[in-house]
C-alpha cells in the first residue's frame, strides 16, 4: 500500500504553540495516502460531509467529565509503516510537546511519556473557575507490547488518538501486515460478525491474515475492561475508519455508546504526510477546549478534505462551559 512520510528537522521553536505552522511549514511531502488509490466516499461520508456544509454548528466534548479528577490522560498511537516511518511522525509530535511545555515523564513500560501542567475553564458550584489539570500523553509506537498498550488507552484513558493503517477495517496494527503479533483486531472474527449483525473488513487477504484471531473488543468486553461510567473521546485517524463504527458503536465495546464516547473517524483515505499535523490539531484542540467542528475542521484543513467526521456528537453540550 502507498505510504510516503519522512520525518522533518526541527530547528526552531518560534511557532511551536500551533500545529498550523510549527509542523506544517516543514511539511514537503506528496499527499500520498494510507490506502491503495482514492477511494470514493461511502454514503455515510456523503451524508457527513452534507451535513458539514448545511450550516455552523458547534458542540463541545465533555471537558468537566474528561478532567472530574484534574488530571487529563491521552493514549496517542502511531501504526506501523512497512517503510518505517512511523519515527518521523513520533518525532513530529514529540517535537511540538516539547515545545508547547511537556516534559519527559518516564516510561510507562517500554512507551514515552510526556506531562504537564495545563489551565483549562470549567464550571463549578462556584461558577466559571480556572482548573489546572495534569496531562500526561502516552506516546505509542510499533514495538513489542505496542497493541496491549494501545487497547489499556482505549479502556482507561480520557482521550485516544491514532494514525496509521487501518487495515481494511479490521484495525489499528503496530507491526508489519503479514504479522499478527501487534494487529488490533476490531473487525473480524467476532460472533456479531460471524452473525452477520457486524460487517467484516472488506480487503479479503486481510481477513485472510488474521483468520482465526480472537477479536479484540469482544475479549475486552467479556472481560469488563470498558467503563460505563468514564467518558472518553476518541479519534482514528486512518483509511476510512468509518468501518469501525459499526463494532464501536454496535455493542462490541460494551457499556459504551454516545453518552460516553465521542469518536472522530475518517470517511475517506488519508495523507500519510499529514498524519503529525493531525494528532497535533487534535491534541492542541483538547487543550484549547474548542468546538468539536473547529477541532475536526482543522484536522481536515491538514488532509486537504473533509475526511474527517464527528460521530456520537449531537447530544453533548452547544456551550463550552
Amino acid at each position: 500500500m502507498p505510504f510516503d512520510h519522512q520525518s522533518r528537522t526541527n530547528t526552531s521553536g518560534a511557532n511551536a504553540a500551533t500545529a498550523n505552522t510549527a509542523v506544517s511549514a516543514k511539511s514537503s511531502l506528496k499527499g500520498v495516502g494510507y490506502g491503495q488509490g482514492q477511494a470514493a466516499l461511502s454514503p455515510r461520508g456523503q451524508a457527513v460531509q452534507m451535513d458539514q456544509k448545511a450550516g455552523p454548528q458547534k458542540h463541545y466534548f465533555d471537558y468537566a467529565r474528561l478532567l472530574e479528577d484534574q488530571k487529563l490522560e491521552m493514549t496517542v498511537g502511531f501504526g506501523y509503516s512497512e517503510k518505517g516511518n512511523h519515527y518521523g511522525m513520533m518525532k513530529d509530535v514529540v517535537w511540538w510537546l516539547e515545545h508547547s511545555g511537556f516534559k519527559a515523564a518516564g516510561a510507562d513500560g517500554e512507551f514515552q511519556r510526556f506531562s504537564k501542567n495545563h489551565d483549562f475553564k470549567l464550571q463549578t458550584d462556584k461558577g466559571l473557575e480556572t482548573v489546572t489539570a495534569e496531562v500526561t500523553i502516552k506516546i505509542v509506537t510499533p514495538k513489542a507490547g505496542a497493541k496491549d498498550a494501545f487497547l489499556d488507552g482505549m479502556a482507561n484513558s480520557d482521550v485516544v488518538a491514532y494514525a496509521g493503517h487501518a487495515r481494511y477495517g479490521v484495525g489499528m496494527d503496530f507491526d508489519d501486515k503479514l504479522s499478527t503479533d501487534e494487529q488490533i483486531v476490531m473487525g473480524e472474527n467476532s460472533a456479531g460478525h460471524k452473525s452477520g449483525k457486524y460487517k467484516k473488513g472488506y480487503n479479503q487477504n486481510m481477513r485472510n491474515i488474521v483468520r482465526g484471531q480472537e477479536n479484540d473488543l469482544e475479549r475486552m468486553s467479556k472481560e469488563g475492561k470498558f467503563k460505563k461510567d468514564k467518558y472518553q473521546v476518541m479519534a482514528l485517524s486512518g483509511c476510512k475508519t468509518e468501518n469501525y463504527l459499526d463494532e464501536m458503536r454496535g455493542g462490541l465495546m460494551a457499556g459504551k455508546d454516545s453518552s460516553n464516547l465521542d469518536i472522530i473517524a475518517t470517511n475517506d483515505t488519508t495523507k500519510a504526510r499529514a498524519s503529525s499535523e493531525v494528532i497535533i490539531s487534535f491534541i492542541e484542540g483538547i487543550l484549547k477546549q474548542s468546538d468539536a467542528e473547529k477541532i475536526v475542521k482543522t484536522m481536515n484543513r491538514q488532509q486537504d478534505g473533509d475526511r474527517h467526521f464527528l460521530d456520537g456528537i449531537q447530544d453533548n453540550k452547544t456551550t463550552p462551559y
